[in-house]
């Protein structure tokens, strides 16, 4: 099955800050939980060990992926279990810390035809102020259904979401 959803954001809204690389230890940067910003400084997610992530605060924008690809005994493979996602969805008390919560709207996601080494990518877009998707295929772009859209999305692996009007009060 498709093992879990990495959120991402603008690197700056990211976890503490671990500047000091004292405290930078190989497990740490084995993990996955510490990248680097922009500026070169190590952040980690989460701030510590065990703790579920959370934004400090609902980000605008939102980009997150799905493992969609499993590694055992040094073999990649590729995992083709569609997921029915909602393009829309809310981010709350779980994600985001304190009492805050928004809404988002997926308006665009890739898909990946093939195998993991030799493959296609196939962007969708959603158009809001026209309220049409439309599939990106190298030199073509084409207005296609909701429904297609919907059924394309069940086997993407990467998208990008907005934040549809402000943060508001989530009740834990």
């Amino acid at each position: 099955p498709v093992q879990r959803v990495v959120p991402t954001t603008s690197p700056d809204e990211f976890g503490a800050n671990l500047c000091d690389s004292t405290r930078i230890t190989p497990e740490m940067l084995n993990s996955g939980r510490v990248v680097t910003n922009r500026h070169g400084k190590y952040k980690a997610l989460p701030d510590q060990v065990g703790e579920k992530f959370r934004f400090v605060e609902p980000p605008e924008h939102l980009l997150f992926s799905l493992k969609r690809y499993t590694r055992s005994l040094g073999v990649s493979t590729k995992i083709g279990d569609t997921v029915d996602m909602d393009p829309t969805f809310t981010l709350d008390h779980n994600h985001i810390k304190g009492d805050r919560a928004a809404n988002y709207q997926i308006e665009a996601f890739i898909v990946q035809s093939g195998s993991l080494s030799v493959g296609h990518y196939i962007s969708y877009v959603y158009d809001r102020s026209r309220d049409q998707w439309y599939r990106c295929n190298d030199s073509s772009v084409t207005p296609i259904s909701t429904s297609d859209a919907r059924a394309a999305m069940r086997i993407a692996y990467s998208f990008y979401a907005k934040r549809v009007g402000e943060p508001f009060r989530s009740t834990p």
